[in-house]
């Protein structure tokens, strides 16, 4: 049976706890010389997200495919001004800051995010699941980008694969529902 297990990590990187969703396929235990590709997800909110991913995933490969999935969990730490976005944006360029993604400073972390990516929940789940050579990243929304810049930049990472929809009530930018 497939299994889901959360990890609470903690990072030298962004010197913050946070938490992994780990997906293993059904039968990973009973077959120990068989290694799976990783996707990595960004962004996953709930345990929904990453139950979207994988039944995706296996119904797109009619079942014959098996990955483990990584659910990046989004964090946000009131007493540090600290959520998602931090995560997810480079500091401004070009850009007054005022104006950049509403000010607030809800960005800017992003180097720090991918060197934890690449220098500590990569190795972790290498050193501890059995996985194969490919990764693919999902990335719904801003974290899309994080994805295509985990592609840039970290050896082996050879598979993209993002989501990138845009929600708003505005009219005038992303994708919006008529009003009936």
């Amino acid at each position: 049976m497939a299994q889901v297990g959360k990890i609470e990590f903690t990072s030298d990187e962004l010197d913050q706890t946070r938490e992994l969703l780990v997906y293993t396929p059904a039968f990973y235990d009973e077959y120990p010389l068989v290694n799976y590709d990783v996707i990595f997800m960004f962004d996953c909110n709930s345990r929904e997200f990453l139950n979207f991913i994988t039944s995706s995933v296996s119904f797109m490969s009619g079942g014959n495919k098996k990955y483990i999935v990584v659910g990046i969990i989004p964090t946000f730490i009131d007493s540090l001004n600290y959520g998602r976005n931090n995560d997810l944006l480079p500091l401004p360029v070009n850009v007054e800051e005022k104006d950049y993604f509403g000010g607030g400073g809800y960005y800017g972390n992003r180097d720090k995010f991918m060197n934890y990516l690449k220098n500590e929940i990569i190795p972790y789940i290498d050193a501890n699941y059995r996985t194969g050579p490919r990764r693919i990243g999902i990335g719904p929304s801003l974290s899309a980008s994080v994805s295509f810049t985990a592609l840039r930049t970290i050896s082996g990472y050879r598979t993209i694969l993002n989501s990138i929809p845009i929600h708003s009530r505005r009219r005038d930018i992303g994708v919006h529902s008529p009003t009936v």
